[in-house]
């Protein structure tokens, strides 16, 4: 036998979760006691009702409309007596079954008389002051189907069940006000009832109209109010279904008496609010899909928002809840289905205890809150003063899961517009305020950077800026929390690192902060630096790779500040009062006893050196140029000579995460900044790089500011083109990095080989860019040892290098183009096509001078041309050249206001090789056109700048007025 449960203790239940006593709560007002009776009369009482006066209810059931709705003065018959026989014997019985407020008594107000089942006919079209609910009372007549169902939360009694209901019998059902009446259909016969207004006898002391059991629950809701709540429990919802608008006063049974029971407590607020489902969101919202993963299905969306109207005027609130995110709620149910009905609409009631307002309104409410008190001098919602008003919101704008609260912040900002820039608001509100000790409680508490719409350099720029107005020392607590907890987490450790170096200056070339002119700063950063270096080390071991590399190129600039420092003792704050050998005594003791180029060094993982402190020791040196790290360069630099440690295998393997390429370049780097370009270290990197030097090379030069001698060195190994059989052997390590390092002005053409292209032009622009006079000489090798033993390339590689690239010496240029127009005319020579113009007669031509129009015309101008690719800024005149029908195929590449015409002469005539020798022939009128041209190349001439955003067209210059760009472009088709 097992033993009888045991009910738990008030003290075990005190410590329930606070969400599970809600859904107690929840439970009274989803089966409430009392909402509604159905009964039949006793045997004394049908005696009694059979010894009044008979009605005649022919005229009644006797008409053939569907319904009739009769007011008691148009009744046919005398209803008192049968009025006060209800007031004398029902009315106790309905006291003692519903428990209203106190006395009252039945008024009739109409007869029914239903013949298809509707419940429309029940409701009186006039209620007296203090009716609280209604009677029905069903006189004894045949009818099939019409039961009725009186449903209040869950809490369901059913009239005339029975089918047929034949019974001769009065019978008799009370319900209060605002019940959920329900009918079903009436098949045969007809359904007559007498309906009553239930009336409180003394209406100004009762108005009680809802069961008794919403004051139950009202009491229990104010004993919640005053319990903790967690942060998920601040704002709880209920959802609901309504039949009519979304609105307080169309709200009925249970969902009516939530709302009753709420006010009634007088410590909630309560809002109605539409929903949108999770699976619905548009494009605005699932922009990044992906986010959604971590949001559970059943989550929805709050959409518009009504405050009742016992909360007032707060703005906040309404706007704070706008785009809210719910997953939970307090029902009873199992499941919420918020698929909606035919004709119910969805909403939720979002309730919240009155003094936890602002953790319901979120920190885009908190924010509105704060700005209304600065700006327009709003209630400060129970505080104080707006420092305790701030001091309250600031913990609200942290949470303990930021990648959880960051996808939250990025639903509702999609779909409340208004809800972002939360850090730069709220900066602007601190700076109101100028109290440095707010500022730097937000620092230590509540200053996040996973937040999408936060961007670290803002961040960087306030601080430098608060620190510069109100002192570091009164901000120095703060920032020391800061970075603390920023490192301490793998997503903020990196920004952390950089925030320490744009306060100390060294975050790159340009540094994003100005020195801040205060004495005694180096103290600043050393305070920073020792608690960021601490937790660093910590999860050296454990942050992935990416990561790593941008949290070790900072370190390495700010170890590189901070080591700086220890040489001048002077700095020190107690330079006046201790000894030089004292201050460098303090500051050993306080650094840790490691720095982090001794833990990069220790790595006993080879591969780690190789392929993260390389690149994040490019980095660090790319973005300080003062920078030195001797002992780090030297260990890297050892593994070009150490086979075992994978500097081989890196470029055997084309499938390696890093870049063969980018690892040249970081090598060339680290090598050239710290004086390592020995002849030997050169060979070696030829040796095993071999052609992938040559983009390395090149990327170095154009993303790094290297001596004049430096670039010299570099030059001397930068090898003299070869066959096209040197690049096949490493097209991969080419194909993958030209594809993520796009050339920024010239485009690769359609059927070149995109490999030989970019290299050829990799090495030309590297030679043109450290020595233009240089430039001849290995144009001259390209043509012999490339172009001429496969004068298949003249076709594409040399015509699109010849009119596309503005680098080049005039005297360059044109040994390619004398090289290419014979090479051309005797690759097609042996075709049997004679030459034909394909030019049209009355040609007309775009009215424009920019670089895409000349093109245009170019291509219209010439004799042979069937089919040519055009490139360059996007122009208003071209678009409006090609009409709908003869518009070109177009392709608008992302981020630039680019464009790539493919222009084609609709001549159906030309088989596909016609076309070919059209083309080329084109291309050799166009090289003589341009050799023969007055104007000459002008030697460093370098492509029009373009300006504009992604998408938008220009409007050029007319031909009429732009002589002088005719003059500079004339002989160049870009």
């Amino acid at each position: 036998m097992q033993p009888s449960p045991v009910a738990p203790s008030r003290a075990a239940q005190d410590r329930r979760p606070v969400r599970s006593l809600y859904k107690e709560t929840m439970r009274l007002l989803e089966f409430p006691k009392g909402a509604s009776v159905v009964r039949v009369l006793t045997a004394k009482e049908e005696a009694d009702v059979r010894r009044l006066p008979a009605w005649d209810l022919s005229p009644l059931v006797g008409a053939t409309a569907p319904t009739m709705i009769l007011a008691p003065s148009s009744m046919p018959f005398n209803t008192a007596t049968f009025d006060s026989f209800v007031n004398a014997a029902l009315v106790p019985r309905l006291e003692t079954a519903l428990r209203p407020a106190g006395a009252f008594y039945a008024s009739l107000a109409l007869v029914a008389v239903d013949r298809i089942g509707t419940a429309t006919t029940m409701v009186p079209a006039h209620r007296p002051i203090g009716t609280f609910g209604s009677l029905y009372v069903a006189l004894p007549h045949h009818f099939v189907g019409g039961a009725l169902s009186f449903m209040r939360g869950r809490d369901t009694s059913t009239w005339f069940e029975l089918s047929p209901w034949s019974l001769p019998r009065y019978s008799y059902a009370a319900c209060y006000r605002h019940t959920r009446v329900i009918s079903k259909a009436i098949t045969t016969g007809c359904r007559v009832l007498l309906v009553y207004n239930l009336i409180y006898v003394d209406p100004r002391s009762h108005t009680r109209d809802y069961p008794i059991s919403v004051d139950a629950a009202a009491t229990r809701l104010s004993t919640l109010a005053a319990k903790d709540h967690e942060p998920d429990d601040s704002r709880l919802a209920y959802p609901i279904r309504t039949s009519t608008s979304l609105s307080f006063n169309a709200l009925s049974g249970h969902e009516r008496d939530l709302v009753h029971a709420l006010v009634l407590s007088g410590d909630f607020d309560v809002a109605l609010a539409s929903v949108r489902p999770k699976l619905t969101f548009d494009g605005g919202v699932n922009l990044a899909g992906y986010i959604m993963m971590a949001v559970p299905e059943t989550s929805h969306i709050l959409g518009s928002i009504e405050l009742h109207p016992s909360i007032g005027d707060l703005r906040f609130l309404q706007e704070g809840l706008a785009g809210s995110l719910f997953h939970d709620y307090v029902s009873t149910a199992r499941q919420v289905d918020h698929k909606a009905d035919d004709n119910d609409l969805l909403g939720v009631l979002v309730f919240w205890p009155k003094q936890r307002r602002l953790e319901a309104a979120g920190p885009h409410g908190a924010l509105l809150c704060l700005e209304d008190a600065v700006s327009r001098t709003d209630p400060l919602v129970g505080h104080e003063s707006l420092n305790a008003l701030v001091r309250r919101v600031l913990p609200l704008l942290a949470t303990p899961d930021l990648s959880e609260a960051a996808v939250h912040q990025r639903i509702q900002t999609a779909a409340n517009a208004s809800a972002t820039e939360c850090f730069a608001r709220l900066a602007r509100i601190l700076d109101v305020i100028g109290d440095p000790t707010l500022m730097a409680t937000y620092m230590a508490t509540s200053l996040d950077v996973v937040s999408f719409d936060t961007k670290p350099p803002a961040i960087a720029t306030w601080i430098h800026r608060v620190c510069s107005t109100h002192g570091w020392e009164a901000l120095s607590h703060g920032l020391e929390q800061l970075v603390g907890r920023w490192t301490n987490e793998r997503a903020t450790m990196a920004p952390a690192v950089r925030l320490i170096a744009a306060l100390a200056g060294v975050d790159g070339p340009d540094p994003l902060c100005s020195s801040l002119r205060q004495p005694y700063l180096a103290e600043l950063i050393k305070l920073l630096w020792r608690t960021a270096q601490r937790n660093v080390q910590e999860l050296y071991y454990t942050v992935e790779a990416a990561e790593l590399i941008n949290v070790l190129g900072a370190c390495l600039a700010v170890e590189g500040y901070v080591a700086s420092l220890g040489e001048q003792p002077t700095a020190h704050w107690l330079q006046a009062r201790l000894p030089p050998f004292a201050l460098s005594a303090i500051d050993a003791a306080l650094n840790p006893a490691t720095s982090m180029t001794a833990i990069m060094l220790d790595d006993p993982d080879k591969c780690s050196l190789l392929n993260v402190v390389t690149q994040a020791l490019a980095q660090s040196l790319d973005a300080n140029p003062t920078l030195c790290v001797p002992d780090l360069a030297t260990a890297v630099l050892q593994l070009l000579d150490d086979n075992a440690d994978g500097i081989n295998s890196l470029v055997v393997d084309v499938w390696e995460t890093r870049s063969a390429i980018k690892m040249a370049a970081d090598m060339v780097v680290i090598a050239s900044r710290h004086g390592r370009l020995a002849p030997a270290l050169r060979d070696r990197c030829e040796s095993i790089f071999g052609s992938l030097l040559v983009p390395a090379i090149c990327h170095v030069l154009r993303h790094t500011s290297l001596d004049a001698d430096v670039q010299g060195m570099l030059l001397q190994r930068v090898p003299p083109p070869e066959s096209d059989e040197m690049l096949r052997t490493q097209a991969k390590h080419l194909d993958v990095f030209y594809n993520m390092h796009p050339h920024k002005e010239v485009p690769p053409p359609d059927g070149a080989k995109n490999v030989h292209w970019r290299w050829i032009v990799d090495l030309l622009e590297a030679v043109t860019l450290v020595d233009s006079s240089k430039t001849l000489s290995y144009v001259h090798a390209w043509v012999a040892n490339v172009l001429s033993p496969e004068p298949a390339l003249f076709g594409d590689v040399a015509f699109y290098c010849l009119t596309r690239h503005a680098f080049w010496p005039h005297d360059a240029w044109m040994a390619v183009a004398t090289a290419a127009i014979p090479a051309l005319q005797a690759e097609f020579k042996t075709w049997s096509y004679q030459f034909r113009s394909v030019r049209d007669a009355n040609h007309e031509l775009v009215p424009c001078d920019c670089v895409l129009a000349r093109q245009v015309n170019d291509f219209i101008s010439t004799k042979y041309g069937v089919q040519e690719e055009v490139y360059g800024p996007r122009c208003i005149a071209v678009d409006t050249f090609f009409d709908d029908d003869d518009e070109p195929e177009t392709l608008f590449r992302k981020k630039k206001p680019m464009t790539t015409m493919t222009l084609t002469r609709r001549l159906d005539a030309f088989t596909l090789m016609e076309a070919k020798f059209q083309t080329a022939s084109m291309r050799i009128e166009r090289l003589q056109a341009v050799m023969d041209a007055r104007t000459k190349r002008r030697s460093g001439a370098k492509r029009p700048s373009v300006q504009g955003q992604e998408g938008t067209k220009r409007v050029c210059v007319p031909a009429s007025a732009s002589g002088a760009l005719m003059d500079e472009y004339d002989c160049r088709s870009i």
